[in-house]
């Protein structure tokens, strides 16, 4: 398993029905031509539908069943469940991976040392047939004594899971199915059962769909490095020149028949990859694989899912992750792309694989593992939950006590997951949504509970026909004006985990949120091209202004796959005049919660030339950045602010005008400020002469302290002063950039924003173009 590393949906800027991600385009990196096919796979895929190209395999439609029903299980079972130990972890979603034992007897000295401890000199694959362990007195072996297919799959689809999937081959090589390529497997040795066989008949017999995950590599296969002695390796056979080409090859020879055995022999609904991250897709021949998947599937009119572990950057060749196949497939963390199908994986502790030494703060409340499901439907995600079996075939009573918690939580409000899409306005102040179309539903799960009496969502355009609490059926009084609805509650939670509140409305859903971003294809590919240039955007520049709040701005974030920095103007005639009120703007906003990955990042806007001399220290050190805007400028002779923005604003000798405004601009960047927003702006009065009064020498004499104080430069989404000529003067002199709506509504239509994406093109920006916080100069 390797850890791997969040966007999601948006909203529209006006009133308008909510649509799905399903009309943003998948984008192929390069295709090279097939080439010759593999002669195992060549019939089948010349067969069709499906090439093994790219252009071809990106057509292939995720099911509707996998889409529907949202929560998976899956095992991790194999050798290293006998050992079931690495060092402990001490933090959540760290990565503490027991099935990894192999690798970690040499990476780790915890795991040689326990190792050594119990099982002296005995190598790891004495596991399979038995190990004597000397604290216990006796041996222990993948023996699945205690093995029950059917009584495991009651224990999922009682949890609520819908389908399940198994390790049919971890990066130690033991295959848990039949297979003639290798005498490594369970079949021959260990169990001497084809464990895959009884899982996906009693997986069939519960209606649960059914797969695999298999692992490219294997760590010590001779075959596969070029090392060592087949017989080191037990159960390894010579290869044969099975693809008949005179040479005797890893790939072809003995990872392509494995994968035709398993597709031929099981016909798995799901067959999930790993392992690939040494080699390139055209080393494993993966899109042979998945076109032949795709085509023996549909010739037994069988819908399948793939995931996108298909090839490394490696080659000269693009990763295939984020990609291609059918999904995302995630590790513990969510920080991807949600724009395509994704899928949450973890254990419910900090492991695949059974650890014996897991650390019990690590593993998953009841709450914790509602929550995650929750989080994963409302950002339009599946949650694989994953078992890790002992070598007898055991759950250990984490796992069992977990989907006792599912099925009791789902067998109540499993309507709010199952058949709904994701959360169309973000993350909300006391909880998640999700939707659910087909029935006309949106689902409020209220993870905190106000004390208020009554929750608010803002943005539903859409007539509330009723609302209910949804595992009672009590019904809730509501007050709906305008696209705000108030809903009465009970004075405390009725579930122990997560209560939900049922909203029928009258279709079609609408919503009027103009604080979000819009929801176009051409937003969401501009976004998801970035995010595969590593480029994720913060728009530093939001405030909390017309009726735009801490949680609104979380929406913004989980929407749109834009990060928020949220703002409020500091200074002695503004909202922010005294220390208190600043305290208080930074606690409502990091107050708000969010996912464990991502945070609101908080700032300020100053406005006073002193601002820096009004704020308590230890205040300062709280807030990520500090933006100053050029539009505020000086005192006047009545001792007022000059906002340059108003068009009362007159000048009369413009190029004397200017000189005072370049040293109020040098005077703003002598400041210990993070972001200089709207660099090079002029008052209406005089915006036609933009011109002749920025020289490229003042230009250049405020991107030189920018540049030399580590401050970045806004490029401003509603500014009519985004010059191209200052920009390219700016990246070549080095300087690093931010961008920011200024938020005002108007400056939220894509042609708006498409400012952004137009100058990063133009520019051609790069992730080390962008400013971060981490290089604010107050920190």
């Amino acid at each position: 398993m390797k850890h791997t590393s969040f966007i999601t949906l948006a909203c529209m800027s006006a009133v308008t029905a909510f649509t799905s991600f399903s009309d943003v385009p998948k984008l192929p990196t390069e295709d090279p031509p097939e080439g010759a096919l593999h002669p195992l796979l060549a019939e089948t895929i010349n067969r069709g539908p499906f090439r093994a190209q790219w252009a071809s395999l990106v057509t292939h439609k995720i099911p509707d069943w996998y889409l529907h029903d949202r929560i998976g299980v899956t095992a991790h079972w194999g050798i290293y469940s006998v050992p079931g130990w690495t060092k402990r972890v001490d933090k959540p979603y760290g990565i503490g991976y027991a099935e990894w034992y192999w690798q970690w007897m040499t990476a780790y000295p915890e795991v040689r040392e326990y190792h050594k401890e119990h099982f002296g000199d005995q190598p790891y694959d004495a596991f399979i047939d038995g190990a004597y362990d000397r604290t216990l007195g006796k041996k222990i072996g993948f023996w699945t004594s205690d093995f029950n297919a059917d009584k495991l799959m009651k224990q999922v689809k009682d949890a609520g899971g819908k389908y399940f999937l198994v390790t049919s081959k971890h990066h130690e090589g033991f295959c848990i199915f039949n297979t003639t390529t290798t005498d490594r497997n369970s079949v021959k040795m260990g169990p001497h059962r084809d464990l895959a066989k009884e899982i996906c008949d009693a997986a069939r017999r519960h209606g649960l769909r059914v797969g695999f995950y298999f692992s490219w590599y294997e760590w010590f296969n001779p075959h596969y490095t070029g090392k060592g002695d087949i017989r080191t390796y037990k159960g390894c056979k010579p290869l044969t020149d099975i693809d008949k080409d005179g040479k005797l090859e890893y790939v072809d020879d003995y990872i392509i028949p494995q994968i035709k055995e398993l597709i031929d022999q099981y016909h798995p609904d799901l067959l999930y990859f790993d392992g690939d991250w040494n080699h390139s897709y055209v080393y494993w021949r993966s899109r042979e694989v998945l076109a032949y998947y795709y085509n023996q599937a549909a010739e037994r009119c069988q819908t399948v899912v793939s995931n996108d572990r298909l090839g490394g950057a490696k080659d000269g060749l693009s990763t295939a992750w984020g990609t291609y196949g059918d999904l995302r497939h995630v590790e513990y963390f969510a920080n991807v792309d949600k724009s395509r199908p994704w899928a949450m994986w973890r254990g419910f502790g900090n492991s695949f694989g059974w650890n014996r030494n897991e650390n019990p703060k690590c593993i998953l409340t009841p709450l914790q593992v509602v929550q995650m499901m929750v989080n994963c439907a409302a950002a339009g995600g599946n949650t694989d939950f994953n078992l890790g079996p002992t070598g007898d075939g055991n759950l250990p009573a984490w796992d069992s006590d977990s989907l006792t918690a599912m099925g009791s939580w789902l067998g109540k409000n499993g309507n709010s997951i199952y058949g709904t899409t994701r959360s169309p306005l973000g993350t909300l102040q006391h909880g998640r949504l999700t939707l659910q179309e087909p029935t006309s539903t949106l689902y409020y799960h209220l993870f905190d509970w106000p004390g208020t009496g009554e929750i608010v969502i803002d943005g539903i355009a859409s007539k509330i026909q009723s609302a209910k609490i949804l595992s009672t059926g009590k019904p809730l009084a509501f007050v709906q004006q305008d696209a705000q609805v108030k809903i009465r509650i009970p004075a405390s939670a009725l579930d122990e985990t997560v209560t939900v509140v049922a909203l029928r409305y009258q279709p079609p859903f609408q919503i009027k949120a103009p604080w979000l971003y819009p929801q176009t294809p051409e937003f969401y590919a501009n976004v998801q091209k970035l995010r595969k240039r590593g480029i994720t955007l913060v728009d530093y520049h939001l405030h909390i202004r017309n009726n735009m709040t801490p949680a609104k701005a979380v929406s913004r974030i989980s929407l749109s796959g834009i990060d928020s920095g949220l703002i409020e103007n500091h200074g002695r005639e503004w909202p922010l005049s005294d220390n208190e009120k600043l305290a208080d703007f930074i606690d409502r906003c990091k107050s708000v919660e969010m996912d464990n990955e991502r945070k609101l990042l908080v700032g300020i806007q100053v406005n006073d030339r002193d601002w820096y001399k009004q704020i308590d220290p230890d205040l300062l050190k709280r807030l990520d950045y500090v933006v100053a805007d050029t539009m505020i400028m000086g005192v006047t002779k009545e001792g007022k602010q000059q906002r340059l923005w108003l068009p009362e604003v007159k000048i009369d000798d413009a190029e004397k005008w200017m000189e005072r405004y370049m040293a109020h601009n040098l005077q703003i960047l002598d400041e210990p400020i993070s972001i200089l927003a709207n660099p090079t702006y002029l008052p209406a009065c005089i915006a036609d002469q933009y011109d002749k009064l920025w020289t490229e020498e003042r230009m250049k004499q405020i991107i030189e302290k920018a540049v030399k104080k580590g401050i970045g430069i806004e490029i401003q989404a509603g500014s009519p002063f985004a010059n191209l000529r200052f920009f390219q003067l700016a990246k070549t002199m080095g300087a690093k950039f931010t961008v920011g709506t200024n938020n005002f509504y108007d400056h939220d239509k894509i042609d708006k924003i498409g400012l952004w994406f137009d100058l990063i093109e133009k520019l051609q920006l790069q992730k080390s173009d962008f400013w971060t916080p981490a290089m604010r100069p107050l920190k």
